[in-house]
Order: C-alpha cells, then sequence, then structure tokens
C-alpha cells in the first residue's frame, strides 16, 4: 500500500466515524486496537485498549452525546505503513456546551485496515467538558 493510500484511508476514516461509524469500521481490522489514554483512571469508559466492537459502540454513543461531531484534519505526515493526523474536533453537548479538543493520532495500517490508533488530547479538557456526561456512553 502507498503513502498516499494510507494517508486516504485515515483520511476516509475520519470524516466518516463521527456520524457513520457503522460505515466507518470497514476501515478498521478485525483484530484492530484503539488507545486513548487520560490522567484520570475514572475515565474509563474513554480511556484504555477498545478493540473492533467496542470502538463502534463507543462511536455509537458519542454520536448520541455530542452533535454534529466533525473531525477536522489539520495535518497529517506519512512514513511506511503509519499515519500521523493532527485533529481537531468541533461539536456541542446536548446542553448546547461547545466541545472543541485537539489530537494527536497515531494510525498504522496493513492490507488497506487500520490495524492501530493511538489518540493523544487534551485530557484534563475532556474531562472538565465531558465530565458527568461520559456515563451516557
Amino acid at each position: 500500500m502507498s503513502i498516499e493510500q494510507n494517508k486516504k484511508i485515515v483520511i476516509d476514516f475520519l470524516d466518516t466515524l463521527p456520524n457513520e461509524p457503522d460505515l466507518a469500521i470497514r476501515w478498521f481490522a478485525e483484530d484492530g486496537v484503539w488507545e486513548a489514554t487520560y490522567a484520570n483512571p475514572e475515565f474509563s469508559s474513554m480511556s484504555g485498549f477498545k478493540n473492533k466492537e467496542e470502538l463502534l459502540e463507543m462511536y455509537r454513543g458519542i454520536g448520541n452525546l455530542l452533535q454534529n461531531l466533525k473531525f477536522i484534519v489539520k495535518g497529517l505526515t506519512a512514513e511506511d505503513d503509519r499515519v500521523a493526523a493532527q485533529v481537531e474536533t468541533k461539536s456541542n453537548l446536548a446542553d448546547g456546551t461547545m466541545y472543541n479538543n485537539i489530537y494527536h493520532m497515531l494510525f498504522e495500517l496493513e492490507n488497506e485496515k487500520i490495524k492501530a490508533i493511538r489518540e493523544y488530547s487534551d485530557t484534563l479538557y475532556a474531562e472538565r467538558v465531558l465530565g458527568s456526561f461520559v456515563d451516557q456512553l
């Protein structure tokens, strides 16, 4: 797979995941993993490792929590089977609170599928804004 193909898969996945997770999951490998680290272990529904089914379930829930969630890709860097993405989100919670976080996501691809996503974000901001809403996921 070429670097440009890998970048396209990542862009297509990020464009689709927030509002159409059942469609986006086709780019995720059967044995793929998503990893996010949060400073507060009590923020557990969003933290740790998730397999394909857990990722799908989480984003179905996020779609109910964050209205019109959009991933905005600010930059991509790719090498071999890895794509690094600088990403920003924009959305509103049901109560009208704006949610706007920034991320670095490292994607590892194999055979035209996403094998791993390692997500880094402003976890303190996420905890402060999403705190009481996380139980809904």
